[in-house]
């Protein structure tokens, strides 16, 4: 509005990928993976929907970060879903059950626009118990971050090209961060994408400067390559 370039992406790719259901849409119909879901009101049918889901699940607001009103759910017993469902109101008025996928945690940081955007290294997360909530982001210390990660070369090239490709299509630009799941398969781990964040942390030991360092750019550099791609929407 005071037409001054800014970094990162424009408002209509935020707005897109600050919602997780306009993004798990429009992923889907550009045939990139992502878990199952569903949406949930008051008086939805919660054990039919943990059947339909095929059983644990991830509660989440449509429209938060940081894990914040998010609870994973392995059983609907005593109504863990719609206790799981209140909560995940508190900050959302829209709220869904995601497939949860108990598989190896990855991100993908992504730089520049268009056809020069680029995928950095992977990294892994070893969060305690699997447990990457708002605590062990922000305030412990027991996450390990391994980057590159440790996984065969064409699956990363593999992952870091779908993750391109879903960059693109919420129309990114500048750096995002992309979540991946790793689902276990018969056949070999196949990625699932669970969101894009384009505002990503970039403290000096944040998940995209962590990349970044693994691709031989230090957190000045990595800084400087953001600003210089500034620019201003125009209408």
């Amino acid at each position: 509005m005071l037409r001054i370039p800014y970094t990162g992406s424009g408002v209509q790719a935020s707005a897109v990928a600050i919602d997780k259901l306009v993004t798990k849409r429009l992923w889907v119909w550009a045939g990139i993976p992502t878990p199952a879901w569903r949406e949930l009101e008051a008086d939805s049918d919660f054990d039919a929907i943990a059947r339909d889901l095929g059983g644990p699940v991830v509660v989440k607001p449509r429209t938060e970060g940081s894990t914040i009103g998010i609870t994973k759910v392995t059983s609907n017993q005593h109504d863990e879903l719609a206790r799981a469902f209140a909560d995940a109101r508190r900050y959302d008025t829209r709220v869904f059950a995601e497939e949860l996928i108990a598989g190896r945690e990855l991100t993908c940081a992504i730089l520049g626009t268009g056809a020069n955007a680029e995928a950095l290294p992977l990294v892994e997360i070893r969060a305690p118990a699997g447990n990457y909530d708002y605590q062990n982001k922000y305030f412990k210390d027991g996450t390990q971050y391994l980057c590159p990660a440790p996984i065969d070369d064409a699956l990363a090239q593999r992952i870091q090209r779908v993750c391109l490709q879903a960059y693109t299509v919420v129309g990114a630009r500048g750096w995002a961060r992309v979540d991946v799941m790793l689902k276990p398969d018969p056949a070999g781990d196949q990625p699932v994408l669970l969101e894009l964040n384009t505002s990503p942390g970039m403290t000096g030991h944040s998940l995209v400067p962590i990349a970044a360092r693994a691709r031989g750019m230090d957190f000045a550099d990595l800084v400087v390559r953001i600003v210089s791609e500034a620019t201003l929407e125009v209408k």
